[in-house]
Protein backbone atom coordinates (compact mmCIF):
# COMPACT_ATOMS: atom_id res chain seq x y z
CA UNK A 1 0.00 0.00 0.00
CA UNK A 2 1.44 3.25 -1.05
CA UNK A 3 1.67 6.17 2.07
CA UNK A 4 0.17 9.41 0.76
CA UNK A 5 2.59 12.30 1.49
CA UNK A 6 1.77 15.04 3.38
CA UNK A 7 3.89 16.73 0.97
CA UNK A 8 1.89 15.96 -2.02
CA UNK A 9 -1.27 16.97 0.02
CA UNK A 10 0.21 20.64 0.64
CA UNK A 11 0.99 21.17 -2.51
CA UNK A 12 -2.39 20.36 -3.73
CA UNK A 13 -3.69 23.11 -1.51
CA UNK A 14 -5.62 25.93 -3.10
CA UNK A 15 -4.55 29.87 -1.98
CA UNK A 16 -7.28 30.16 0.27
CA UNK A 17 -6.51 26.63 2.12
CA UNK A 18 -2.78 27.61 2.85
CA UNK A 19 -4.14 30.72 3.71
CA UNK A 20 -6.57 29.01 6.63
CA UNK A 21 -3.39 26.76 7.44
CA UNK A 22 -0.91 29.77 7.61
CA UNK A 23 -3.53 31.52 9.95
CA UNK A 24 -3.97 28.47 11.92
CA UNK A 25 0.00 28.02 12.83
CA UNK A 26 0.15 31.98 13.31
CA UNK A 27 -2.87 31.84 15.95
CA UNK A 28 -0.74 28.73 17.47
CA UNK A 29 2.66 30.74 17.41
CA UNK A 30 0.51 33.48 18.86
CA UNK A 31 -0.68 31.29 21.40
CA UNK A 32 2.33 29.66 22.81
CA UNK A 33 4.15 33.21 22.83
CA UNK A 34 1.53 34.74 25.11
CA UNK A 35 1.03 31.50 27.40
CA UNK A 36 5.32 31.44 27.56
CA UNK A 37 5.49 35.35 28.00
CA UNK A 38 2.57 36.28 30.04
CA UNK A 39 1.32 33.08 31.66
CA UNK A 40 4.76 31.79 32.73
CA UNK A 41 3.78 28.53 30.62
CA UNK A 42 1.24 27.68 32.68
CA UNK A 43 -1.51 26.61 30.40
CA UNK A 44 -1.01 22.98 28.95
CA UNK A 45 -3.77 23.90 26.44
CA UNK A 46 -1.85 26.77 24.86
CA UNK A 47 1.79 24.88 24.81
CA UNK A 48 0.19 21.87 23.52
CA UNK A 49 -1.53 24.08 20.84
CA UNK A 50 1.20 26.63 20.45
CA UNK A 51 3.57 23.37 19.46
CA UNK A 52 1.61 22.82 16.15
CA UNK A 53 2.92 26.11 14.60
CA UNK A 54 6.32 25.24 14.21
CA UNK A 55 5.39 21.92 12.21
CA UNK A 56 2.83 23.53 10.28
CA UNK A 57 5.08 26.38 9.38
CA UNK A 58 8.25 24.26 8.46
CA UNK A 59 5.76 21.94 6.19
CA UNK A 60 4.50 24.98 4.42
CA UNK A 61 8.05 26.83 4.15
CA UNK A 62 9.46 23.67 2.30
CA UNK A 63 6.84 23.08 -0.19
CA UNK A 64 7.43 27.04 -1.08
CA UNK A 65 10.82 26.63 -1.37
CA UNK A 66 11.93 28.15 -4.99
CA UNK A 67 13.12 24.77 -7.20
CA UNK A 68 15.20 27.53 -9.20
CA UNK A 69 18.80 28.96 -8.40
CA UNK A 70 17.57 32.60 -8.71
CA UNK A 71 14.54 32.14 -6.53
CA UNK A 72 16.19 30.02 -3.99
CA UNK A 73 18.89 32.86 -3.69
CA UNK A 74 16.27 35.46 -2.81
CA UNK A 75 14.16 34.02 -0.45
CA UNK A 76 17.82 33.11 1.29
CA UNK A 77 18.42 36.72 1.77
CA UNK A 78 14.55 37.47 2.50
CA UNK A 79 14.55 35.28 4.73
CA UNK A 80 18.13 36.32 6.43
CA UNK A 81 16.83 40.01 6.27
CA UNK A 82 13.57 38.34 8.21
CA UNK A 83 15.39 36.55 11.10
CA UNK A 84 17.70 39.68 11.85
CA UNK A 85 14.45 42.69 11.50
CA UNK A 86 12.67 40.25 14.39
CA UNK A 87 15.58 39.08 16.60
CA UNK A 88 15.22 42.38 18.63
CA UNK A 89 11.50 42.38 19.46
CA UNK A 90 12.11 38.38 20.06
CA UNK A 91 15.08 39.61 22.93
CA UNK A 92 12.62 42.07 23.99
CA UNK A 93 9.78 39.25 24.13
CA UNK A 94 11.69 37.03 26.38
CA UNK A 95 14.85 38.34 28.20
CA UNK A 96 12.14 38.63 30.44
CA UNK A 97 11.68 35.06 31.24
CA UNK A 98 15.39 34.62 31.52
CA UNK A 99 16.02 33.76 27.60
CA UNK A 100 19.85 34.68 26.81
CA UNK A 101 19.99 37.78 24.65
CA UNK A 102 21.82 34.76 22.24
CA UNK A 103 18.83 32.97 22.13
CA UNK A 104 17.74 33.14 18.29
CA UNK A 105 14.14 33.32 16.87
CA UNK A 106 13.47 29.91 14.83
CA UNK A 107 13.44 32.12 11.39
CA UNK A 108 17.35 32.03 11.44
CA UNK A 109 16.90 27.91 11.26
CA UNK A 110 14.61 28.55 8.31
CA UNK A 111 17.77 30.73 6.65
CA UNK A 112 20.47 28.05 7.93
CA UNK A 113 18.53 25.23 6.12
CA UNK A 114 17.50 27.83 3.19
CA UNK A 115 20.80 28.81 2.69
CA UNK A 116 22.32 25.36 2.83
CA UNK A 117 19.94 23.97 -0.22
CA UNK A 118 21.24 27.63 -1.98
CA UNK A 119 25.04 26.73 -1.34
CA UNK A 120 24.27 23.07 -2.29
CA UNK A 121 22.54 23.51 -5.37
CA UNK A 122 24.86 25.99 -6.53
CA UNK A 123 28.33 24.82 -5.44
CA UNK A 124 27.53 20.84 -4.86
CA UNK A 125 29.16 19.02 -2.11
CA UNK A 126 31.30 21.78 -0.99
CA UNK A 127 28.35 23.95 -0.93
CA UNK A 128 26.26 21.47 1.53
CA UNK A 129 29.41 20.98 3.81
CA UNK A 130 29.56 24.82 4.19
CA UNK A 131 25.64 25.01 4.93
CA UNK A 132 26.38 22.25 7.34
CA UNK A 133 28.64 24.08 9.35
CA UNK A 134 26.99 27.24 9.42
CA UNK A 135 23.85 25.04 10.92
CA UNK A 136 26.46 23.94 13.16
CA UNK A 137 26.99 27.44 14.27
CA UNK A 138 23.17 28.69 14.23
CA UNK A 139 22.39 25.04 16.57
CA UNK A 140 23.53 26.08 20.07
CA UNK A 141 22.06 29.69 20.05
CA UNK A 142 18.56 28.24 18.61
CA UNK A 143 18.98 25.57 20.85
CA UNK A 144 17.06 27.70 24.63
CA UNK A 145 14.07 29.00 22.82
CA UNK A 146 13.72 27.50 19.10
CA UNK A 147 14.15 23.74 19.57
CA UNK A 148 17.61 23.97 18.33
CA UNK A 149 19.02 20.44 16.91
CA UNK A 150 16.05 19.16 16.67
CA UNK A 151 14.07 21.82 14.70
CA UNK A 152 16.85 21.88 12.72
CA UNK A 153 16.82 18.25 11.84
CA UNK A 154 12.84 18.50 11.39
CA UNK A 155 13.31 21.22 8.37
CA UNK A 156 15.88 19.07 6.90
CA UNK A 157 13.54 16.20 7.10
CA UNK A 158 11.28 18.43 5.66
CA UNK A 159 13.42 19.73 2.83
CA UNK A 160 14.14 15.97 1.78
CA UNK A 161 10.40 14.86 1.15
CA UNK A 162 10.20 18.54 -0.53
CA UNK A 163 12.92 17.35 -2.98
CA UNK A 164 12.94 14.03 -3.18
CA UNK A 165 8.96 12.43 -4.17
CA UNK A 166 10.06 9.27 -3.74
CA UNK A 167 11.09 9.50 -0.08
CA UNK A 168 7.99 11.54 0.78
CA UNK A 169 6.24 8.84 -0.02
CA UNK A 170 7.61 6.31 1.59
CA UNK A 171 6.15 5.13 5.17
CA UNK A 172 9.54 4.37 6.60
CA UNK A 173 10.47 8.13 6.35
CA UNK A 174 6.86 9.46 6.82
CA UNK A 175 6.84 7.74 10.38
CA UNK A 176 10.09 9.34 11.07
CA UNK A 177 8.69 12.80 10.49
CA UNK A 178 5.73 11.80 12.21
CA UNK A 179 7.73 10.97 15.42
CA UNK A 180 9.91 13.74 14.97
CA UNK A 181 6.78 15.88 15.21
CA UNK A 182 6.22 13.94 18.50
CA UNK A 183 9.31 14.79 19.65
CA UNK A 184 9.03 18.68 18.74
CA UNK A 185 5.59 18.82 20.63
CA UNK A 186 6.52 16.93 23.31
CA UNK A 187 5.55 18.68 26.98
CA UNK A 188 8.55 19.93 28.86
CA UNK A 189 7.65 17.25 31.58
CA UNK A 190 8.31 14.41 29.72
CA UNK A 191 10.72 15.54 27.23
CA UNK A 192 13.07 16.52 30.18
CA UNK A 193 12.24 13.33 32.96
CA UNK A 194 16.01 12.64 32.63
CA UNK A 195 17.14 16.07 34.06
CA UNK A 196 15.56 15.26 37.10
CA UNK A 197 17.45 11.78 37.70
Amino acid sequence: MKAISPFAVVKSLSPLQADVIKTIALAAMLADHVNIILLGGRSEFLYAFGHAAFPLFTLLWAINLPSDLAGLRERTRRLWVWAFATQPLFWLAFMMNGQSWMALNILFAYAGCTQLLYWAKRWGINGAMAGMILLLIVAWPLTPASYGVTGILFCLMCLAGRYHAGLAENGVYLFAVFIAMGWLNMPPVISGWWADA
